[in-house]
């Protein structure tokens, strides 16, 4: 494989037969906290990243999996974080909700499910199958960095055509459980249309329907990539309670999004 980094500390790889790839972008963001300072109590004064995260109290861990309890002092306007064992926790520490995943016979419910869901369905469809055509699954934290890191990785790539995976939140007409869906517009970007037409027709073939959405205040990568000249086309599923530590999305959606896109990666 031909590996580089590159200066914003993305690692390129690729491997297998010159030619345009079709390209797989998902975000990696984790919603936490970032300690500001510690009192002489050993308490941690925390502020929330990104500053309009709503996960509120419950259990957190470090990089280092020492566990925390997040709680809010003066009416909700401050938070803390209790360390559970002694001496844990720096300033400047970064600390996320502690996993906590559930599953009923249709759904999966997780703390912050929507920035793991689709890294987790990229790298199930890559231990899946042979790939016979030229493909790129990227991973990026770059929503907050307006997708810099995302950009760079794709300068330079002989790209065919260019998938991003986002979760988009439930509403009256976007149901959890009514299938993948398919963004033909976001805050600043429209799906190609011979691209839809195509997929379309192809996601029928194997027998997966597409729900196809109109979400204007929607923001997604496909926004930045298409200011930057690169066209790309949103696929996703539906996501309810959004920003809370029950988000909850349905395993058919998952699997049947997961199926299409191995057709895709696979060349067929």
């Amino acid at each position: 494989m031909d590996i580089e980094i590159d200066a914003l500390g993305n690692v390129i790889a690729l491997a297998g037969p010159e030619g345009p790839r079709n390209v797989f972008c998902t975000h990696m963001d984790q919603p936490g906290w970032m300690a500001e300072h510690v009192d002489k109590e050993g308490l941690l004064h925390i502020k929330p990243l990104p500053a309009k995260n709503h996960l509120g109290e419950g259990w957190a861990i470090d990089e280092r999996a020492n566990l925390f309890r997040v709680f809010s002092q003066d009416k909700g306007t401050s938070l803390k974080a209790e360390p559970l064992n002694k001496d844990t926790g720096k300033m400047g520490c970064y600390l996320v909700p502690k996993p906590e995943f559930e599953t009923s016979s249709d759904y999966l419910f997780s703390s912050v499910l929507t920035d793991r869901l689709f890294s987790e369905l990229l790298l199930e469809v890559a231990e899946d199958i042979d790939f016979d055509s030229p493909v790129a699954f990227i991973f990026y934290t770059g929503r907050y960095i307006r997708a810099s890191g995302l950009l760079a990785t794709l300068d330079g790539l002989d790209i065919g055509r260019c998938f991003v995976l986002e979760a988009l939140k439930a509403s009256e007409n976007t149901r959890v459980g009514s299938e993948p869906y398919m963004l033909l517009r976001s805050r600043q970007s429209i799906a190609p249309r011979s691209w839809v037409k195509k997929l379309t027709d192809f996601s029928e073939k194997i027998g997966i329907k597409l729900q196809k959405g109109v979400c204007p205040e929607h923001f997604s990568a496909a926004d930045v990539l298409a200011r930057s000249g690169l066209p790309s086309l949103v696929l996703g599923i539906a996501v309810d309670n959004i920003g809370s530590r029950i988000e909850k999305a349905s395993k058919k959606d998952f699997s049947d999004l997961k199926e299409l896109i191995k057709k895709l990666a696979s060349g067929d």
